[in-house]
């Protein structure tokens, strides 16, 4: 996809992102985390799952506030002519979704301790889910940087 795009092809980005990106990730969250209840009985998996739950919770909230206020803002503006400020929002949100991914590179680092006790069928389990769970991120943040970078160029002023 070029950076011109018309606001349907924009509202179409913007639902693939909440419908597709979000949904992906999410459940890549809930099979890494049931794989882990599964499969890891030691005292470092309570702290491993309660991370977990903060990752979910903290990429909840950027979810629910993107697809809720700031995509229909967006999308809004996107139809309309007129170049406008740079939403704080964005700086905003953005911030938290990097809360998240510090939170995520954390837990991948720290949890290659908790699974040096596993047999080797359990382990690469894990580190599969593991492995897909942060692709799933990484496309997630790669479908948002080229939303919120169409947004930008097209409607922002500059500075």
């Amino acid at each position: 996809m070029n950076d011109v795009i018309n606001p349907d092809e924009f509202k179409e980005l913007t639902k693939t992102v909440v419908d597709n990106n979000y949904t992906v990730f999410f459940d890549s969250l809930s099979s890494l985390t049931a794989a882990i209840e599964e499969k890891v009985f030691s005292s470092s998996v309570e702290q491993n799952l309660k991370k977990l739950e903060d990752i979910q919770a903290e990429a909840q909230q950027v979810f629910y506030k993107e697809k809720l206020i700031l995509f229909p803002f967006l999308t809004k503006s996107f139809e309309e002519e007129d170049i406008i400020e740079k939403p704080q929002s964005l700086d905003q949100i953005g911030e938290q979704f990097s809360s998240v991914e510090r939170k995520i590179k954390a837990f991948k680092t720290n949890f290659k301790s908790g699974i040096a006790n596993l047999n080797e069928d359990d382990s690469r389990l894990i580190q599969k889910k593991i492995s897909e769970f942060c692709s799933e991120w990484k496309e997630l943040r790669t479908q948002r940087n080229k939303l919120y970078n169409v947004f930008l160029l097209k409607k922002v002023k500059r500075r």
